[in-house]
């Protein structure tokens, strides 16, 4: 299981470090986020508060960082 786990970290590394991943997940994200009840998770609810207060490359990570903790969230979950 952990060597399952592995990989499928490696590819959302992977999917992470270009645009086209990045849009793919985002797309993924948003058909599950509607689909699913909003998140009540104080770590989304930390960064998302953060996120006024930086500057606007920093809240690109912030953004990143949100969906990762959703992603968690839903593997946790199933």
């Amino acid at each position: 299981m952990a060597e399952n786990l592995d990989k499928a970290i490696e590819q959302l590394k992977n999917m992470l470090a270009t645009d086209e991943g990045k849009k793919k997940i985002e797309g993924i994200l948003n058909n599950i986020a509607s689909d699913a009840k909003p998140f009540d998770d104080p770590h989304i609810n930390l960064l998302s508060a953060l996120r006024p207060c930086v500057s606007p490359s920093k809240q690109k990570h912030l953004d990143d960082a949100i969906n990762l903790v959703a992603i968690c969230k839903l593997y946790r979950s199933k």
